[in-house]
C-alpha cells in the first residue's frame, strides 16, 4: 500500500497530511530503535530517527492505508479478475518485473496486490458518494450561466467596511471600486482594478460564489464576505445568459461529480467509514493531525506506548506503521538525514545566510509564508530551517565541483550581448516590429555580471550533478543500508543516474567539439597526419 505508486486509473486520493507538532513530540518508540538503519563513516542513522522524520510527513497517511484496507474490504466486494488484470499489464509493460517490484517499494506481488484492492475499494467510496440527484442538477441549473466580478481582498474586517463605506459615498461605483483595489488590494488582481474576469459555478470558494450570484449588475457587497484568504468586497459587473437546461445538463452533472469527488468530500466519506468502524487514535502527535480534517472523529483519552490506533477488532503496532513506511518513504528519508551529515562534514553552515533568506520568503508571502511553506511539506519552523540549510550545502558542494570562471561568464556574455549576437538579433528584428522591439539592451559585462552568474548557475548546477556529487560523497563515506531490499533499490538508482550521468557528459563533449574553430580542427587532423 505504497502511496507513491499509482497502480489503477481508478480515483485514488492521497492524503496530504502534513504534521503539525514538532517531531520530537510524536511520543511513539520502534521496537530496537537503536538498531543502524544505515552506516557510514560519518555516522550511523538509527530506525528510530528515520521513523520520525517518515511519520512526520507521512505517518497518518500510511496509517490510514492499513485501516482502510480493514475497514473497506468488510463492507465492499471487488473483482478479482480486475486485480489480475491490472498486474497482468505490469508484468506486460516490465519484462523484469520482479527488478520492477523492488524499484517500487514492494516486497512481492502480494504487496502490490493489496496496493491495488485498496485502490478499488477507495473507488467504491467515490462511486457512491458522486451519485447526482435531479434535485441537485436542478439547483445547479440555477447558476447555469457566467458572471463578471471585481473583488478587494484585505486581511480584517474592519477594513472591508471602510471600503464599503467609501463607496456608498461614492457616484461612479465601479470606478471607485477600480481605485479603491488598487489602494487596497492584497492580491494580484490588485492592479487590474480587481477584475477577476468572467467565471461559472465551482470557479470560486462557496462562499464568495454565493455572494457574487446573489448580486445584481452594478451593485457591490454591503457586508464582507468572509473565505479562507481574508475578507473580500465583491463587485459584480456583467452577467451572462442562461443556456437551456438540455444543453447543459450533461456538463453540470460532471461538474457534481468532480465536486462531490473533491479531496475535501473523499477524505470526509473515508472518514466517516472508518469511525463507523470504532475507528481510535492512541497517539497525540497522530491524533492532533487527524481532528483537523474529520469533523466525524471524537477523540480518545486512550494512550499505548505500542498501540497506535485501533478499530472494534484489530489494534495497529507502531511496528506495524514502521513497516509500513519503510518500503515508500525510508530510502529518501534515510539518505536525507546521511547527506546532511555528510555535508556538514565538508563544508561549513551560515546560519546568518540561511537566516535572512528564510526571511526574504516571509515578506514575499506574507501571512501566507505558512500555507506555502506546508504545501511543499515544510510543516514547522525547525523543518523550514533544515530545508534551506541542506541547499546551501548543496550549492556549495556543486560551486566546488563547477566552479564558475570569468571565461565562462565572458562567453555567456558574448552568446548574449557580444557583436555577433546583437547581428543576429537585427538581422531576426527586421521581419517583425515586434520583434525590433523587443531586441535586447547592450549592457556592459560589469553590469551584466550578476545576471550572467545566475545564468551560469543554472547551467552548471543541475539535480544531476548534484545526485552524482552526493552519490560519489556516499560512496566515499562507505554507505550502506541495512535493509537489504533498500540498498538493492538505492544501487538500481545509483546505475541508472550513473549511466544519465556517462549520456550526458558524452553529449556535452561531443557539443564541445563540434563547436571547436575550424582551424583547430585543421590542426588536429594535421598532427594526425604527421
Amino acid at each position: 500500500m505504497k502511496k507513491y505508486f499509482l497502480a489503477t486509473a481508478a480515483v485514488v486520493t492521497t492524503l496530504f497530511l502534513g504534521a503539525c507538532s514538532n517531531k520530537n513530540e510524536i511520543g511513539m518508540s520502534v521496537p530496537n530503535g537503536n538498531e543502524k538503519f544505515i552506516t557510514s563513516d560519518v555516522g550511523d542513522i538509527t530506525k528510530q530517527q528515520v521513523f520520525d522524520k517518515m511519520v512526520t510527513k507521512a505517518g497518518l497517511g500510511a496509517l490510514l492505508d492499513l485501516v482502510d484496507f480493514d475497514v473497506l474490504s468488510q463492507q465492499y466486494e471487488i473483482d478479482e479478475a480486475e486485480v489480475d488484470k491490472i498486474i497482468a499489464q505490469y508484468k506486460e509493460k516490465n519484462a523484469n518485473f520482479e527488478e520492477f517490484l523492488t524499484a517500487q517499494g514492494f516486497k512481492d506481488e502480494a504487496e502490490l496486490r493489496q496496493y491495488i484492492e485498496l485502490n478499488l475499494y477507495r473507488q467504491k467510496v467515490a462511486d457512491e458518494i458522486s451519485v447526482v440527484t435531479d434535485e441537485e442538477l436542478e439547483k445547479a441549473y440555477e447558476r447555469a450561466y457566467e458572471i463578471g466580478a471585481r473583488h478587494i481582498l484585505v486581511a480584517d474586517e474592519k477594513t472591508a467596511k471602510e471600503i464599503i463605506k467609501k463607496l456608498d459615498e461614492a457616484e461612479d461605483k465601479e470606478a471607485t471600486f477600480q481605485e479603491l483595489a488598487k489602494e487596497y488590494g492584497t492580491d494580484g488582481t490588485k492592479d487590474k482594478g480587481g477584475d477577476l474576469g468572467t467565471f461559472g459555478q465551482g470557479a470560486m470558494i462557496s462562499d464568495f460564489e454565493d455572494a457574487a450570484y446573489a448580486l445584481e449588475v452594478g451593485t457591490y457587497t454591503t457586508e464582507p464576505v468572509k473565505t479562507q484568504f481574508g475578507y473580500h468586497v465583491i463587485y459584480k459587473y456583467s452577467e451572462g445568459e442562461k443556456k437551456p437546461f438540455e444543453e447543459v445538463k450533461e456538463e453540470l452533472t460532471e461538474k457534481l461529480r468532480e465536486k462531490k469527488l473533491s479531496d475535501e468530500a473523499f477524505v470526509a466519506a473515508l472518514a466517516e467509514k472508518r469511525e463507523e468502524a470504532g475507528f481510535v487514535l492512541m497517539n497525540d502527535f497522530l491524533e492532533e493531525q487527524y481532528t483537523d480534517y474529520s469533523k466525524t472523529y471524537k477523540k480518545s483519552n486512550e494512550t499505548s506506548n505500542s498501540v497506535v490506533a485501533k478499530i472494534k477488532d484489530h489494534e495497529y503496532t507502531v511496528e506495524q506503521l514502521y513497516n509500513e513506511l519503510v518500503p515508500a518513504y525510508g530510502l529518501s528519508d534515510g539518505i536525507s538525514l546521511i547527506d546532511g551529515k555528510l555535508l556538514e562534514k565538508k563544508y561549513p553552515v551560515d546560519k546568518k545566510a540561511i537566516k535572512e533568506l528564510i526571511d526574504q520568503f516571509k515578506v514575499a508571502y506574507g501571512t501566507n509564508y505558512y500555507t506555502a511553506m506546508a504545501q511543499n511539506g515544510l510543516n514547522n519552523d525547525d523543518e523550514i530551517y533544515e530545508y534551506f540549510k541542506l541547499a546551501q550545502l548543496q550549492d556549495a558542494a556543486l560551486a566546488e565541483a563547477y566552479p564558475i570562471t570569468d571565461e565562462m561568464l565572458q562567453q555567456l556574455y558574448d552568446e548574449k550581448y557580444g557583436e555577433k549576437a546583437q547581428a543576429d538579433k537585427a538581422e531576426k528584428s527586421e521581419s517583425t516590429d515586434k520583434e525590433a522591439e523587443e531586441k535586447t539592451e547592450v549592457k556592459s559585462f560589469e553590469d551584466a555580471k550578476e545576471e550572467l552568474e545566475s545564468l551560469a548557475r543554472q547551467q552548471q548546477y543541475t539535480q544531476l550533478r548534484l545526485e552524482t556529487l552526493l552519490i560519489k560523497f556516499r560512496s566515499e563515506a562507505n554507505f550502506k543500508f541495512t535493509d537489504e531490499t533498500l540498498q538493492k533499490r538505492y544501487e538500481t538508482i545509483v546505475a541508472n543516474i550513473e549511466k544519465q550521468a556517462a549520456d550526458e557528459e558524452a553529449a556535452r563533449q561531443t557539443q564541445s567539439n563540434e563547436n571547436q574553430p575550424a582551424e583547430e580542427n585543421n590542426q588536429e587532423t594535421g598532427d594526425t597526419a604527421e
